[in-house]
């Protein structure tokens, strides 16, 4: 016994050593979309470009969490809150103690049924397979409750219950690189700078999800497709709930078998680890997408099945436009490039055409020197990056 309180203590120490304190008041911290009607929560981002935690996000507030077993002391009815003194410490140590080092780390946790789930209202369902609105009384990032949440045994399932929504005004939103061809998912960006989501992308499209399991009732040919009705609920049911989810958030959704995605033109193949992609015909938030999707019980990879092409829309004399210094740590932008000093929209973008920073906030008095304009792309890992300024897309390397 002796022992296992030594244990007990030096593992609690352990993870209070990963959490650092924050405060709601950080001058760093911006309310996402600044408003709390879109953020219940108060999802908050770190905005400070020397920060340990630069854009990384925090909240005091609500996760659902779905687990395998039921582990209070007694029934739970639909309007009751428990805590984790009522957890039956004798039958589930294990969670309880997990439970207990979470609280210490993050604030006190309130335990409520989750309404918003298919089978919150049939107790053989809920008793079995529950799921759990917890709220966590204390602000703190979102990587750590995330890191104590995957610790708990018998976690299957997990979700922000109030994911900031926001309603974007769709004239703000102009199609990336202007072309369909370039762009098959016609994903566009946010362009209003007093837009609650400006920079942020948004698309109506298709995403590859690797399985690690066929998820599905009956087999799927090439060139078929599956619909949440589909999977099977009695052997994936966590599957099921998370895309019934994905479902209410964004609409019904197509999950489609190609013979030119991973693994599909073989079924010894596609069977024990399938890729599908998977299509919205509404245009939404891609951020909000890929948080849903993320929160699958188990995949092997997400990526986007149609990243915008980029080459057919570069500026042919790039090297007379912009130049990198020596120390690979300055972009010089030449301001006798035609149109490019009448734009002070200025965007660096990644190989897979993923925003990486908008730059209008460089382009000051102090930045221009003589005909050109220094920016500093010395944080920036080694690789390729297109430099878009105003409807201009210009490419360079970083080594």
């Amino acid at each position: 016994m002796k022992k296992f309180i030594v244990f007990l203590f030096v593992l609690i120490v352990l993870f209070l050593g990963t959490i650092s304190a924050f405060s709601d008041t950080n001058p760093c911290l911006k309310l996402i979309y600044g408003s709390q009607g879109f953020n219940p929560d108060s999802i908050m981002i770190d905005t400070c470009k020397n920060s340990p935690d630069f854009q990384r996000s925090f909240m005091r507030g609500t996760w659902t969490i779905g687990f395998t077993k039921y582990f209070f002391k007694d029934s739970m009815n639909l309007n009751d809150t428990f805590y984790i003194e009522n957890i039956d410490s004798l039958t589930y140590p294990d969670i309880f103690i997990n439970f207990k080092i979470m609280q210490d780390g993050l604030g006190k946790l309130s335990f409520k049924r989750a309404t918003d789930i298919v089978n919150f209202d049939n107790d053989y369902a809920f008793y079995k397979l529950p799921c759990f609105n917890i709220y966590i009384d204390g602000f703190n990032r979102v990587y750590d409750i995330n890191k104590f949440i995957r610790s708990i045994p018998s976690y299957r399932l997990k979700w922000q219950t109030n994911y900031p929504k926001v309603n974007i005004n769709r004239s703000c939103l102009d199609l990336l690189w202007g072309g369909k061809g370039e762009n098959p998912d016609l994903i566009a960006e946010d362009t209003c700078k007093d837009s609650p989501t400006y920079g942020d992308r948004y698309q109506r499209g298709t995403w590859t999800i690797g399985f690690t399991k066929f998820i599905f009732k009956d087999s799927i040919p090439d060139g078929y497709g599956a619909y949440l009705k589909d999977i099977d609920t009695v052997n994936y049911y966590d599957y099921y709930l998370m895309f019934n989810k994905i479902t209410q958030e964004f609409g019904e959704f197509l999950l489609h078998r190609q013979s030119d995605v991973c693994n599909n033109r073989w079924d010894e193949g596609f069977y024990p680890k399938p890729c599908m992609t998977i299509h919205f015909n509404k245009r939404f938030r891609t951020d909000d997408i890929e948080y849903y999707l993320y929160n699958l019980p188990e995949y092997r990879f997400i990526q986007w099945t149609n990243p915008p092409f980029l080459s057919d829309v570069i500026e042919e004399n790039q090297e007379e436009c912009i130049q990198i210094n020596e120390k690979n740590e300055i972009l010089r932008i030449k301001l006798n490039c035609e149109s490019l000093a009448q734009s002070n929209d200025i965007s660096i973008f990644n190989i897979l055409g993923e925003h990486i920073d908008r730059l209008s906030d460089q382009l000051n008095s102090n930045s221009s020197i003589g005909n050109e304009i220094n920016i500093d792309i010395s944080y920036l890992p080694t690789g390729i990056y297109f430099l878009k300024i105003g409807n201009k897309i210009l490419k360079f390397l970083k080594i």
